[in-house]
């Protein structure tokens, strides 16, 4: 127990960290509220009839059913890619199963880095994930892979869709009705989106964009002052570190 003005400052530290987190996340919820507002354009596109299919810019690209017999632990071994690995917009293989080389099928079951990937069933069913990994992995069975179809103009607009979150609560709907979640590939492909004009298209990807860009980093500051205070509490609350008046 410091003397008092030691523990006046202490508190004032800590406090100031806990101020610059909310002003953060206050900044987060507010980014968060002009992104409804672009959805909710999106939608008033999609109810004046200007819709399209998502198969009509993107296909499914199902997973291979790998057997668990063959999974590794060799971490030179290639990850694998199932549906406990996406969340929170990403793909984590950190603690992922592997497939020994000499077994893994053809190429269209890889994942490289900017493939955006989708849970198909189980209680993660709708959430997507975009792989940032620089080594390939492989696709499990229930995980699809979004390939753009050759030449489509509306490649930015549609990944945008993806990732914002825009486009889960209508996968989750039409997954539903049966034991656990669960859809196919072309149910998904068959799930209507906002279809504005190229124009548009570009404006509100855009903006999607740049609301999903800047909440990103946000977070990840986030987390950096939330280590910052756990580790400076550690020490001055334990007297390790000593705070000068």
């Amino acid at each position: 127990l410091p003397p008092l003005p030691e523990q006046k400052k202490i508190a004032e530290i800590l406090s100031g960290i806990d101020k610059a987190i909310n002003k953060i996340l206050e900044a987060i919820a507010k980014s968060e509220t002009t992104l409804t507002g672009v959805f909710a354009n999106l939608d008033l596109i999609a109810s004046s009839g200007k819709t399209a299919t998502l198969g009509e810019v993107v296909r499914v690209q199902n997973g291979y059913a790998f057997q668990s017999s063959i999974f590794s632990e060799d971490p030179t071994d290639i990850p694998l890619v199932r549906i406990s690995n996406i969340s929170g917009g990403g793909v984590d293989i950190s603690k992922s199963k592997r497939i020994p080389r000499g077994l893994a099928p053809s190429d269209e079951y890889k994942v490289n880095r900017g493939d955006i990937l989708i849970a198909m069933s189980g209680a993660t069913t709708g959430k997507i994930g975009k792989y940032q990994g620089d080594s390939f992995c492989l696709l499990n069975q229930r995980v699809g892979k979004f390939v753009f179809r050759p030449g489509s103009d509306s490649a930015a607009y549609a990944t945008q869709l993806l990732l914002s979150g825009f486009l889960e609560s209508r996968i989750l709907a039409k997954a539903a009705g049966g034991a656990q979640p669960n859809i196919s590939g072309k149910g998904i492909e068959d799930i209507d989106i906002p279809f504005p004009d190229a124009a548009d298209q570009e404006k509100y990807g855009s903006a999607i964009k740049e609301l999903l860009r800047v909440n990103s980093r946000r977070r990840i500051l986030v987390e950096k002052y939330q280590h910052l205070k756990a580790s400076i509490s550690s020490d001055l609350l334990s007297g390790r570190k000593r705070v000068c008046i």
